[in-house]
Parts: structure tokens; sequence; C-alpha cells
């Protein structure tokens, strides 16, 4: 199975709106992902769902400023990110949330995807930073992100329900030049 996944085409990836279709997307990803579920949050089905990921933000967010795009292979979505400019700062693009199906983790996909992400937020005037939250206890998810270069800031989010482990927050630099200060 696992060549058979590593030699697919490489992602394409589009920006999902709330319509019918992606919306059963994004909701066939959350129901295949019931094991992060139960890992970050004790419980299946405890992800949310397509309106949700379509509609939250930040406290006082502007909808403009939230982009959910999908991963493909093909025309099978295997994942989907939900990410959010200018936050907590003006220069930060956060990373809300990263879910890929299980069949497709460990695969490169992460990585591409991350890669997909990082050239939008390059595109975006000011953003030179790229921040997400992981959830302690995934340590798959810690690793993955420490190998592609996200360092911890050392603010820690004590868990809050649904959550049953506290926060990590993550940054990397995605300048493609030096800050000078």
């Amino acid at each position: 199975m696992q060549s058979q996944i590593e030699n697919q085409t490489a992602l394409s990836v589009r920006r999902l709106i709330n319509s019918e279709p992606d919306r059963t997307l994004i909701n066939g990803v959350i129901a295949a992902s019931d094991d992060y579920s139960v890992l970050v949050t004790g419980a299946p089905k405890q992800l949310g769902d397509a309106d949700s990921t379509l509609a939250d933000r930040p406290l006082n967010g502007l909808l403009e400023n939230k982009f959910v795009i999908g991963f493909f292979r093909g025309d099978e979505m295997v994942g989907f990110a939900d990410i959010y400019r200018g936050w907590n700062a003006p220069h930060k693009a956060h990373i809300r949330f990263l879910l890929l199906s299980p069949l497709h983790r460990g695969h490169g996909v992460g990585n591409d995807a991350l890669t997909h992400i990082t050239a939008l937020a390059k595109t975006w005037v000011g953003i030179d930073t790229l921040r997400i939250g992981v959830v302690a206890n995934n340590t798959r998810a810690l690793t993955f992100w420490r190998k592609m270069g996200f360092v911890e800031t050392g603010d820690l989010k004590k868990a809050v329900k649904p959550l049953v482990a506290d926060v990590l927050v993550f940054e990397k630099s995605i300048c493609s030049f030096p800050k000078f200060f």
C-alpha cells in the first residue's frame, strides 16, 4: 500500500469555499480522522465539522483573512489546512489546523502540504512567519513540525475542553532575506 500511495501524482491545492461539495470533502477527511480526534480530545467525532472549519476565526478576526485549502491527489482530497493571515501579529500567518487522512500520513503529504502553505503565505504582503499550535501529546506531529524547522516559542496554552493536553506553540521564519533590527 505504501508504494502505491508514494507513486501517486503530486499534490494539487485549491481554496475551499462554503459550498456543499467542499463541505462534503472536509467532512470526509474529518470523519476518516477519528484516530486524531481520540488522540487530542479523548473521544471520536470531536473535531467539529466543515461549517466550523469554514467559519471559525479568532475573536474579532475578519473572514477575509481566513483561508481553508484542500490538498488533492487526483480527484481525492487527502487533507486540508485552515490558515489565518495576520494572527497573532500582523506579520504572522497562523496554521490553525492541518489534517491529513490517516491513509496519507507518513508518505510525504505533510511535507508537500507545508510547501503549499508556505508558498501561499509568502504571497501575503508583510507575512514573514508561520505559527502553529500542536497538542503536546501528539508526538508524531511534534516530530513533524520540528523536522520542518519550526521552533517552540515557549508559549503554552493550557488544555481547554475538548483538548486533553496543553498546546505548544511553534513558529518558523519564511523570510527569504535576513532581518536586520
